[in-house]
């Protein structure tokens, strides 16, 4: 299990994320940019894989998609009806459209650290945000687990966008990640980081 290594950088002057970087250089150079579930940025589920991708030798950094714009009224028991109006909110297709742009602010940040290459990860919410990232043609690889609205449709529109690119859609009932870590291992190390 890896310790916490990232830390809250800025990435743009209204744009923070959450960054992590190797202690020791792999000579691998590739950057992770993983975007985050429903929980939000400071989730620290989330914060614990760009610190695991960091334990293997990868940059990798995590952007606060809802920013300052949306912040999660609590989970849906706290109340429905807001969690709800909220949750509708953040899957607009402009609020999507943002959150590919707030994605795509890593790609420089990462580029400064020496990555040539890059994959992304969405977990939940991200997922689908990662698959609508994916089709910029920047990302060798993407992994959505457990995404959000994925159909034949928006794969297809992937697959034609950039059908170059590695993506792997994972469902999981216990949203456990050892799992996850096993075969994403085997991606990133086909791509040729």
């Amino acid at each position: 299990m890896c310790s916490r290594v990232g830390s809250v950088i800025e990435v743009t002057p209204v744009l923070q994320g959450y960054y992590a970087a190797p202690r020791l250089k792999s000579g691998r150079r590739m950057g992770i940019a993983v975007v985050h579930d429903v929980l939000g940025f400071a989730d620290p589920n989330c914060r614990h894989l760009v610190d695991h991708w960091a334990s293997r030798g990868f940059e990798a950094l995590m952007p606060d998609c809802f920013e300052k714009e949306a912040e999660p009224p609590g989970l849906p028991d706290d109340d429905d009806e807001a969690f709800q109006k909220w949750l509708a909110n953040i899957s607009n297709e402009k609020f999507r459209e943002n959150c590919l742009l707030k994605v795509l602010d890593c790609i420089p940040i990462l580029k400064e650290q020496g990555c040539i290459r890059f994959g992304i990860i969405g977990l939940g919410w991200g997922g689908l945000i990662a698959e609508h990232v994916a089709r910029s043609g920047e990302f060798g690889a993407a992994v959505s687990v457990n995404g959000w609205e994925h159909s034949a449709a928006t794969y297809t529109l992937t697959h034609e966008a950039a059908p170059d690119l590695a993506m792997l859609y994972m469902v999981s009932e216990d949203n456990e990640c050892p799992w996850l870590l096993r075969l994403l291992k085997g991606l990133w190390d086909r791509i040729d980081c």
